[in-house]
């Protein structure tokens, strides 16, 4: 489908580049978006359902389709909400295999959908957004795309510099192509770029061990009898921090916490677990209107939280209150020794409550350490913490936390440490 207008150069509907305005090489798409995560697969069902629209391309820089639960892998990775609430109500999803399901069963899901409203040809993987310029003249949206070597794109943007920087340019990089659009979509995410080793941490360079973000979790790193440091105590590894021993055979497990989050027991379902499990998928599929019932009471229990937000002796009530539960619940799972650093010294809701599964329980096993003294310095086979800590702040004098200076041995260690999530579009230069 093209036109061709007196002055103006042919554009065209579709993948194939051809000479346009200018001489300049592009292709146009009306609409581009860019991610190919929940919101992109969503935009996109939406286009061709609801407006019949289908002349649409999603780029994704990584090698598969799902996003967050196509790159996060890590041990124990799963849904921390209901997963009755975890479905597009477009195309909801009652047959869940728990209440919880792992993070498979979630890519798969996303998959299926993408399969089900026919957009898989519609997106473009191994494919990252460089740039993107709006040409005030032409009134549209000219986007810089870096066609990448399978796999690279699984890779953070620290890695792959290093890699191109390493191995030449043609390991990362295939080559460039420039679109254009009349509309541009970003459903990049906040949970793109891991964070990257913290700079004023001396040693990384000595390390004999592997050092990996838990978003880039790496199966070829054996943990069967070694000493793993986690750095970090947020969702993730609330998740992963549980099965490093049991399931994975750690010798030893040390977690570096700078503060505590605030931690709440998981989401029972309606009449428990055992039952749910075993027959949620028949209720739900067979008994009339009582799967959309549970989404609906689900999502008002959860939209209820809210009432944590609002302003006034209301809302500061409900926040004391639950803050109450939380500890109550912190104390009654883990040992008297971690009480004091497991207790936040900010309010509920500053920073995302973490819905806990066995991460409190695992603090039990004496192969695992939970610690607030700051990381100084990194050997060849060992970390050494302190002097000096993380939590409680050092100007309380009162705290019985240690500060005292100590080396432990270290084979591995995982970065739990979070995401780049401060810029809107992630990496994409030049909107303006």
């Amino acid at each position: 489908m093209s036109s061709q207008r007196k002055g103006k150069a042919n554009a065209i509907y579709g993948n194939v580049a051809r000479k346009d305005h200018e001489a300049h090489e592009y292709t146009y798409y009306p609409i581009a978006i860019i991610g190919a995560g929940e919101s992109g697969i969503a935009m996109g069902c939406r286009l061709k359902e609801v407006l019949g629209f289908d002349q649409f391309r999603i780029f994704e820089r990584q090698s598969g389709i799902g996003g967050t639960w196509w790159i996060n892998r890590y041990p124990g990775v799963a849904c921390d909400i209901p997963s009755i609430l975890y479905s597009f109500s477009f195309s909801p999803k009652y047959d869940w295999s728990s209440f919880h399901p792992g993070g498979a069963e979630m890519l798969k899901y996303l998959q299926t959908v993408c399969e089900k409203y026919e957009i898989v040809d519609k997106i473009q993987t191994n494919t990252d957004a460089k740039e993107a310029r709006w040409l005030e003249s032409e009134q549209v949206w000219e986007v810089t795309l870096q066609h990448l070597m399978v796999g690279t794109g699984d890779l953070s943007e620290h890695d792959r510099a290093l890699k191109a920087k390493e191995q030449g340019h043609g390991a990362v990089y295939i080559y460039e192509e420039k679109i254009r659009c009349k509309i541009l979509i970003s459903a990049v995410g906040g949970l793109v770029q891991p964070q990257i080793w913290p700079e004023s941490i001396p040693g990384k360079e000595k390390f004999k061990g592997a050092i990996f973000h838990s978003a880039r979790w790496r199966y070829d790193v054996d943990l069967k009898d070694k000493n793993v440091v986690v750095m970090g105590t947020g969702c993730s590894a609330a998740q992963f921090v549980p099965k490093l021993v049991p399931e994975y055979g750690a010798k030893s497990v040390t977690q570096l916490m700078r503060s505590p989050p605030w931690v709440s027991p998981k989401t029972i379902p309606p009449f428990g677990e055992r039952i749910w499990d075993r027959w949620s998928t028949a209720l739900n599929t067979y008994v009339p209107g009582f799967n959309k019932l549970i989404r609906r009471s689900m999502g008002a229990v959860f939209e209820y939280n809210f009432r944590l937000f609002r302003p006034g002796t209301f809302g500061e009530k409900e926040r004391r209150k639950l803050e109450a539960e939380c500890l109550n619940y912190m104390k009654s799972k883990v040992p008297e020794k971690y009480h004091e650093i497991l207790t936040p010294n900010y309010g509920i809701g500053c920073k995302r409550i973490i819905f806990d599964a066995n991460w409190y329980s695992s603090l039990n096993d004496p192969k695992v350490n939970l610690t607030t003294l700051s990381l100084t310095n990194i050997g060849e086979d060992t970390v050494t913490l302190g002097p000096g800590r993380y939590y409680p702040p050092e100007e309380n004098v009162t705290s019985s936390a240690p500060t005292n200076q100590t080396t432990i041995p270290a084979d591995v260690i995982v970065l739990a440490n979070g995401f780049q999530n401060n810029q809107v579009v992630s990496s994409i230069e030049n909107l303006w």
